[in-house]
């Protein structure tokens, strides 16, 4: 399986959600974005 290229972490309260970006990061290394609320991005 290969990595994705980002992932964004939009469940959750904004602590958990904090908690759940840091341990991907720390576990797979991958990059991790927890947006703003009503943040848009472009995939």
């Amino acid at each position: 399986m290969s990595a994705p290229r980002h992932v964004f972490v939009t469940h959750g309260e904004p602590i958990a959600a904090d908690a759940l970006r840091l341990g991907i990061e720390e576990r797979y290394g991958w990059a991790v974005t927890v947006p703003d609320y009503m943040e848009v991005r472009t995939l």
